[in-house]
């Protein structure tokens, strides 16, 4: 049985739509059906309109989004992916200057770190190696920390 394909170029889609196209067999009376095609990405040289691909099973449970070449990815801005807040571990006492966090910050840059609601520059005020942030200055007992980062 040989598909006949039908025209769905004529008349030209509005624009940002696509054509449906139709296609029927040889036999007699014709069946005819019509499908969507699919997307077909942009992996540089232009893309065409068509049926976004379903994601795979856990796709948007993992937080994965729609490329334009296709394909389902992670954010690259969330290379670990959970972002926390909190306030790390260790006594605030004016001699101690170790701290540790819940997790080891992903990518390291991540950490943002705050002494008394003011940033702190990781080169100048404090380092991380792991989950331990180690102060170049003791913070004191009435100064208050907090570090953001993903993991």
């Amino acid at each position: 049985m040989a598909i006949i394909n039908f025209d769905d170029t004529t008349p030209a889609p509005p624009a940002g739509k696509t054509n449906v196209k139709w296609q029927g067999d040889s036999s007699s009376p014709r069946n005819v059906s019509a499908y969507m095609p699919l997307l077909v990405g942009d992996s540089g040289s232009g893309g065409a309109s068509g049926a976004v691909p379903a994601p795979a099973a856990g796709d948007a449970a993992a937080g994965k989004f729609l490329k334009a070449d296709g394909t389902f990815a992670l954010p690259s801005a969330s290379p670990g992916g959970t972002p926390v807040r909190e306030v790390p571990a260790g006594t605030l006492n004016g001699s101690n200057m170790n701290f540790t966090l819940s997790f080891t910050p992903n990518p390291t840059a991540s950490l943002t770190l705050w002494k008394n609601g003011v940033e702190q520059d990781p080169t100048r005020w404090y380092t991380l190696s792991g989950n331990t942030i180690t102060f170049t200055v003791a913070p004191r007992s009435t100064d208050y920390l907090i570090a953001q980062y993903t993991h």
